[in-house]
């Protein structure tokens, strides 16, 4: 028996695993379902990297926004996408994330940098509630419209005055 034999053997045996594994429908599960995890355990490694000192702190910035990203996309991926027209402005926000943790952690940040974290971080946020105001207001204009319409009905308004 030569020294190859077995560095062979293994080829093979993760051959035959890796088609068992796709065959299984393994690959398809995880490219198709939990890619979003993927990107939010890419952002963390980053932070840890750089928590660690291994990185220097200009990763923070595709750290970050990978962190805010992948829980962006596993809340649209895994409930629904109809969220993502109410939570976009997270892309804004996931930028903010990561300028904001750049000018934190670099020992002579540049002002401009957390200058954009607070730009897009706010633009993030007030987009987000007038996002949220807009569609929520339809709702809102339907409860009161039914309260006031009760009211008037059951002539509530004039036997609490009397």
């Amino acid at each position: 028996m030569s020294r190859k034999e077995p560095v062979i053997g293994i080829f093979i045996l993760a051959a035959g695993l890796f088609i068992l594994l796709g065959k299984w429908g393994f690959f398809n599960f995880v490219g198709g379902t939990m890619w979003p995890l993927f990107l939010f355990l890419v952002g963390a490694g980053l932070v840890w990297l750089i928590r660690s000192r291994i990185l220097p702190p200009i990763a923070f910035v595709p750290g970050g926004t990978l962190l805010v990203y992948g829980l962006l996309f596993m809340v649209c991926h895994w409930i629904s996408w109809e969220l993502f027209r109410y939570l976009w402005p997270f892309i804004l926000i996931g930028l903010a994330l990561g300028l904001y943790g750049y000018s934190r952690l670099e020992s002579y940040p540049s002002p401009r940098a957390w200058q954009a974290a607070v730009v897009l971080g706010g633009a993030g946020i007030l987009l987000l509630v007038l996002t949220l105001i807009v569609n929520i207001s339809v709702y809102l204009i339907a409860f009161g419209l039914i309260v006031v319409g009760a009211l008037l009905i059951f002539g509530g308004m004039s036997k609490i005055r009397r």
